[in-house]
């Protein structure tokens, strides 16, 4: 039986998906610029967008957008294939039709990172730390026209190299993951931003085998993933009433492989989607009574010059996911986007005109790393 301050918690969190009726555009970074399509809500195929890409001299990484599909916020001015720190954000308003406008003020004078937008659109997270270093958290209100302002006491301290970060689906804790440190950092969201430690963070990785490389919420508030980038599997733990971080029985699980990369979950918390090493997609179904992923599904991605996946996205209804990658070697190389159909029981299938190269096919070329995608309800 439910409580009653559960209920309305979990009202409030479907209330918060009331606009994400259908997945319309995706918006991929990937380092010289920003890529912008449409979403065939029938079929998943993308169309660019006029305008794409959008050059940004000083650099575009990490993405973010509100859970109404009115704002992308994107980490500027550093270079993704560094440890470095972003220098800025900046924000567009999403029109109807797709295209980004500039918010006024953009690109705001403030640290960017690793981004996460909290579920009711309060607040905008930014995780940023150079390798090998403790990092910082920074949390900015988001104002009604867009526009940041930090909240009291930001940024908050993290452990070594913060390189993802995630809230749970009632806003109640943010988790980020230390590459690092090999550990999780937990903390409670009070009512103005500010950000206490839950009690018992940092959570180690089991057996600190992993380096947490991509941390995922499930939307139903029950269990956190975290994608492991050297030992290629997935820590997995459930989450306590006070945010707490406990292991999962059979924790960690995985297919092996070279390495686990991004990692995205369905809003229905029935699946994962892992990249995995050099040209490999695997899906995992989260079993409904252990919560522990299981692998039922590997995709091959390509060739010598279409493989290296990076980039993950799945729609706000479950219907379409996305990877990217950079491909060639050495990296960066040109660019690919697959979008596959999510068919019953999980398994993907190509959606039409998979994969598709925004920028050319050109062998030899040097486009970008698009490690940062997002979707925009409608």
């Amino acid at each position: 039986m439910k409580t009653p301050k559960l209920s309305v918690l979990l009202a409030l969190a479907v209330a918060s998906f009331g606009g994400s009726l259908r997945a319309e555009f995706l918006y991929v970074s990937y380092g010289p610029g920003l890529l912008s399509f449409a979403i065939n809500g029938q079929n998943g195929s993308i169309t660019a967008l006029p305008g794409s890409p959008l050059p940004i001299a000083e650099g575009v990484g990490p993405l973010a957008v509100d859970r109404s599909g009115r704002f992308l916020y994107a980490s500027t001015g550093g270079d993704p294939f560094a440890f470095s720190t972003w220098n800025r954000i900046s924000g567009y308003r999403i029109k109807p039709n797709g295209r980004l406008q500039p918010l006024h003020g953009s690109p705001f004078s403030v640290a960017g990172g690793n981004l996460a937008v909290d579920p009711f659109n309060r607040f905008l997270y930014a995780t940023a730390g150079p390798h090998g270093q403790n990092g910082t958290i920074a949390v900015y209100r988001i104002e009604t026209n867009g526009e940041l302002k930090p909240v009291p006491g930001s940024p908050f301290p993290t452990e070594n190299n913060p390189v993802s970060v995630t809230t749970d689906p009632f806003g109640r804790f943010v988790y980020v993951a230390n590459l690092g440190s090999r550990d999780i950092s937990a903390y409670r969201v009070l009512q103005n931003g500010t950000l206490t430690a839950v009690s018992g963070s940092p959570f180690p990785i089991l057996g600190n085998t992993g380096q947490p490389i991509t941390v995922v919420a499930d939307p139903l508030g029950r269990f956190l993933y975290v994608a492991n980038l050297d030992a290629a599997n997935i820590s997995s733990y459930s989450v306590g009433p006070n945010g707490t971080l406990t292991p999962l029985s059979g924790s960690p699980s995985g297919t092996g492989g070279p390495w686990y990369e991004n990692m995205a979950i369905d809003p229905s918390a029935r699946y994962l989607y892992v990249l995995v090493g050099v040209a490999d997609f695997v899906v995992f179904r989260i079993n409904i009574g252990t919560g522990l992923p299981e692998a039922v599904q590997g995709i091959s991605v390509g060739d010598y010059f279409d493989n290296n996946p990076v980039g993950v996205a799945v729609d706000p209804l479950g219907k379409f996911v996305y990877e990217a990658n950079a491909n060639g070697y050495p990296e960066p190389g040109s660019i690919s986007i697959r979008g596959f159909h999510i068919d019953s029981g999980g398994t993907l299938s190509l959606v039409p005109g998979s994969p598709f190269f925004p920028l050319g096919r050109e062998i030899g070329t040097t486009q970008g790393f698009p490690y940062w995608m997002v979707i925009a309800p409608d």
